[in-house]
């Protein structure tokens, strides 16, 4: 399959020897991409961490707070803080569910790229 796959390359091409070896150079880039794909797994555990935190902060700013500033003010914030925490939490998923099916469409890519080059 190696060979075949240097015949078509080399014969079958009507490019000059540096557009094809632009075009190789182009495909040795594909795995260097992998590193930016493949992002951190982490995003579920920084929201859960978060959502902790917020508790955390909604207990001792409430206590804390108590007699320095309007109640009614500190638990607006809060309010707010929890209305962006959940905000924060949804996007996390979908930006989950959407970094998996970029994941799955690179490995398709390279498959089939595979195929026919040496990646």
């Amino acid at each position: 399959m190696k060979n075949r796959r240097r015949y078509i390359f080399e014969n079958e091409l009507s490019y000059t020897k540096q557009e094809r070896k632009a075009f190789v150079e182009s495909l040795k880039q594909f795995s260097q991409f992998k590193n930016e794909i493949y992002r951190s797994k982490r995003l579920g555990e920084i929201s859960e961490q978060l959502g902790q935190m917020i508790e955390s902060a909604e207990a001792f700013t409430l206590k804390e707070t108590e007699g320095m500033f309007d109640g009614i003010s500190v638990g607006r914030d809060i309010k707010a803080i929890k209305d962006d925490y959940k905000l924060f939490n949804k996007t996390c998923s979908e930006l989950t569910q959407l970094q998996q099916r970029l994941e799955g469409l690179y490995e398709n890519i390279g498959t089939k790229l595979g195929r026919y080059y040496d990646l």
